[in-house]
This record gives C-alpha cells, structure tokens and sequence, in this order.
C-alpha cells in the first residue's frame, strides 16, 4: 500500500486502523516508505499540508464515509489514496464530494482484524460472552466483518463448521455464510482439492483455560503485566529505567521474543543467561552471572550490552517484574493447585486445599477468587457454592460484583451450558486426553498438565474424528480429508495458552496450517470483567 505511492506521504487512521497499523508495522518501517505523519481522520485540528500525499486507512462505516466526505469538501492534503479495510461503501458519495479532484485512487484492502501472531489475530471485541448482553448487534456486526476480511486477506472461500450448541456461533456461522453467497465474485478464488475450513468455537465451553496461571512467556507477561496492543506497561514496576517504562513486544520487530515467547519461563531464563555469559567471555568479565538478579546487575555494569543487546535488556526488565510476582504472590503454589484442580478428580483433597488457600491471608485475592472459581466448575454437583462464597466474604477485601462471580460463572459455563467434555471424564475421553497432553508437552510438569480444550477439538478435526452432530457444516458438504488451511474463531475472546497450541500443531504438522482469532485476547483479569457485565 505505501510503497506504490512514492513520495512524502501522511497516513491517516480512525480508532481501529491505528491499532491495527501500530500493531503490523513499525514507525521505522513506515519512515523507510516516507510516511512521515499519522493522523486521525475524525482529528478536526490538522493543519493544511498540501505538499503531502494523504494514505487513508479506514474501515468502511457510514461514520467514515461522512468523514471522508467533510473532508474532500475541504481537503487538507494534495493527493488522497482511500484504503478501505473491508467490502468498501459510499463510493458514489465519495465521488460526488470529491469537487477538488484530489482523490487519486479507492481501493479494498483487506486489513479489518488486529494480528498478534504469525497464527493468531483478534477483533479487538469484548466481552462476546453472549447474546443478550448490552451492544451484541454491533459486537457481532463487527467480528462478522473482521471474519470475511480475513478471509478474503487470505483469499479463501471456506466451509464453515461451528459448535451446534452455541447460539453465537450459530447466527455469526449464519451471517457468514450469507454474506459468502450474496458476494460469490469477492469469494472467486482456485478451488483447491481439499476446501478451506472456518471453525467458529465458544468460550463458553472452556473457561479453565483463561483462568488459569501460565507458564510461556508471552502468556505470563499477559496474565501478570498485560499487553495491550504490542505494548507492556511497566511504568508501576520497581526499579525499572525510564526507558523501559513502556516497552513493545512484537515478533515482527523482535526476534528475540518472536524466538522465545512460546518458552517456559525456566528455560527462556536460561537463554538469557547463555546470551550474557557469551558477551562476558567476551569482554573478558569476570562477573559472576547465575540469577536473574545476577543478569540485571552486569547490565547495569555494561551499558554497551544495553546498546548492543537492547532486545534482551527489555527482556531481563519483563523477567525481572515476573520473577518478582511469582515470589510476592507465592504463585509456584498457587499454579500446582490450580492444575490439581483442573487436571485431577479427587475431591476431598481438591476441597480440603481450597478452603485452606481461602483462609490463608499470604495469598493475593485475585488469586484466591480464580481458585475459588476452578473449584466451583469441577466440583459444581457437590453443591459447595454456599460455603465457598461464605469463605470469600469472610476475607473482608471483595466487591459485590466479585462475590456474585461464582454463581455468575455456573450461570455461564456451568456443565448444564457446557455440551463438550471440558474434564475429560466421560470414559475413554480423559485416557486419550492425557496421552494428548504428553504429546503435546513433551515431559510431565506439574505447572503445565492442564491442555486446552482447543487441542482436543482440533486434534479431532485433523484426524476426522470430529463429530458433525456437535460441529455441523453450514456451507459446503461435509468431507473426510484432513483439511490444509483451517482458521478458527472463539467467540468470546482467546488465549496465549491457545495461540501457544496452535503454534505447537502447526509445527507438528507442516502440511495443515492453523490460523486462530479471537473476539479479544484474554487473561484472567479480562475474562472475569467480561464475566461480570453479563445482564
């Protein structure tokens, strides 16, 4: 887009174009292609440049067409290229308010989604949780819109499978489905021997997932930090320098994370203990490196390793504000009795270590609330809800919002909503799970034993297993082969444990590629804010 218009260049964004554009590409990049100014097209306050070429990023909403229309009245740059992110509308409009003739050229490009990963975008969209929550129509109108941009992004005309007992797959399967038929020249790409396949899930049918603590760097930082749009605050971290206050964590811009984000957090330790321990030698320091800690003090000793390796200084400071989490907040405990919970079914055990974590002070209430609410969804049919909320008040340090997220989850996901068999505990289910989870792992850790439901629903999938009463076909008939591209939709939001997995299959098998999204991308604290506002 920015290469074909040679030139000094301005690009000008709406609120979802600059996310998206923040999140594709670098400021340097874009300076290499003379873009030398962004902007915002509802901004009233621009100054006349007409000496620039004006890009315009946007979405293809009424609300821009009349931004765009107020502004070729009056038109504040010498040249316009109007991009639109999907299908585009109110072209005669456009034209007919292009009285100066300063629109060179309008085009589609298909851009209506947030990429996060190679494998994995979002819609930017909460809380998706369900339909009859405040704003859903919108909600829905715009994930169905990022859905077919994504696919005409990557020109493919699906099948679409989605979960039959979800009432939001179902209407978004719908939509899909018929804006597919209505518009069949946008979808006339190659028919390839084996169709393309869009599965669209629900969060519903898997809530462990994004409360639980994880393990792999990108999902760690997201869980106790957060990352909001490539970028980690870390401006209320102690000890952190000024130039690490916020910090940019992109696989596209960085290696080094793009290398590492699916590592645990033990092993990417040991990578960035190996990188120091080769620039000491060296130098020829003498400094002993063996810690974390020992890792931050020789870069405070060598400056030209923060110029030098920048990257993995950025990196040593997330560590370094993880590290001091997990000690604060006793998390190795808190992990190992979370995947008990999730991964065993003994509920004596289960029942005694909870209400001992909910009446020991030195653990954090966010983590008791999550611990708490693993304990109600496995052990719902033991009716211990009363006791369990009479604990978390005794506590003394929760909100009424917070006391009512137990009985707001089983009213949510609770095994009466659920269809699919989130604990593996009906029969022959729970013995090919773990053998999964081996597979997928590599060696048992106590931390990690908890697989997504997401691994077992596309493990079925690619070997033919999944059942089309549970996962009907909407568009196209139903087939045997294991399918080649598959893009995968959550609604209700998706995890870095899930992208994470994806990843894994993908590497595991070259010859299928998985793509996933997800209405947003959640951790805990997000998931249970979105739990909340359900009406």
């Amino acid at each position: 887009m920015t290469e074909k218009v040679h030139g000094m260049k301005v690009l000008v964004l709406d609120q979802d174009t600059s996310g998206i554009v923040s999140m594709a590409v670098s400021h340097s990049t874009m300076l290499q292609q003379e873009v030398y100014l962004f902007e915002r097209i509802d901004n009233p306050g621009r100054e006349l440049m007409i000496h620039l070429k004006a890009l315009c990023l946007l979405r293809p909403t009424p609300a821009n067409v009349a931004l765009l229309k107020q502004e070729l009245h009056d038109p504040k740059y010498g040249e316009y290229h109007i991009f639109f992110t999907n299908v585009a509308i109110g072209i005669d409009e456009l034209a007919q308010a292009d009285e100066h003739e300063v629109v060179a050229q309008v085009q589609e490009f298909y851009a209506d989604f947030y990429p996060v990963n190679p494998a994995f975008f979002t819609f930017n969209v909460s809380p998706m949780l369900s339909l009859t929550e405040p704003g859903i129509a919108s909600e829905m109108e715009r994930v169905i819109d990022g859905i077919c941009s994504v696919l005409l992004a990557h020109r493919k005309k699906p099948f679409i499978r989605y979960l039959a007992s979800s009432d939001m797959c179902t209407v978004v399967a719908q939509q899909v489905a018929e804006r597919i038929k209505s518009s069949p020249e946008l979808y006339d790409f190659t028919k390839t021997e084996i169709p393309p396949l869009l599965l669209l899930l629900d969060r519903r049918e898997d809530p462990l997932s994004p409360l639980l603590l994880q393990w792999t760097y990108q999902a760690m930082v997201h869980e106790l930090i957060g990352i909001t749009r490539n970028k980690v605050d870390l401006s209320h971290a102690p000890g952190v320098h000024a130039d690490t206050k916020e910090v940019v964590l992109s696989p596209d811009q960085d290696q080094f994370y793009a290398d590492n984000m699916y590592l645990n957090f033990g092993d990417l330790g040991t990578v960035v203990q190996d990188l120091v321990n080769d620039f000491a030698s060296k130098t020829k320091s003498t400094q002993k490196v063996q810690t974390l800690e020992d890792i931050k003090k020789f870069c405070e000793t060598f400056p030209e390793f923060r110029k030098v390796s920048s990257n993995v200084t950025k990196h040593v400071t997330i560590m370094g504000e993880i590290s001091r989490q997990v000690a604060l907040r006793k998390l190795l405990d808190v992990s190992e009795r979370e995947q008990e919970l999730a991964c065993n079914n003994d509920h004596a055990t289960a029942y005694r270590r909870v209400v001992e974590m909910l009446q020991n002070p030195i653990f954090a209430k966010e983590d008791v609330l999550r611990q708490a609410l693993l304990y109600i969804l496995r052990y719902e049919k033991q009716n211990k809800l009363p006791e369990i909320l009479q604990l978390l008040t005794l506590r003394e340090n929760y909100s009424g919002a917070e006391l009512g997220l137990p009985a707001q989850m089983l009213c949510y996901a609770g095994s009466d909503q659920r269809k699919l068999d989130l604990f593996g505990t009906r029969g022959l289910l729970q013995r090919t799970k773990k053998a999964m989870s081996r597979q997928l792992k590599g060696v048992e850790n106590i931390y990690t034993q908890h697989t997504p439901l997401l691994f077992e629903i596309l493990d079925g999938l690619l070997t033919c297993r999944l059942k089309e009463t549970e996962f009907p076909f909407i568009l196209g008939a139903p087939f045997k082969e294991r399918p080649v591209d598959v893009f995968v939709i959550i609604m209700g939001g998706a995890t870095y444990e899930e992208a994470a997995c994806v990843a894994e299959l993908n590497r595991q098998n070259p010859v299928t590629r998985i793509v996933l999204g997800g209405t947003c991308v959640l951790n805990s604290r997000q998931f249970l804010q979105n739990l909340a506002s359900i009406k």
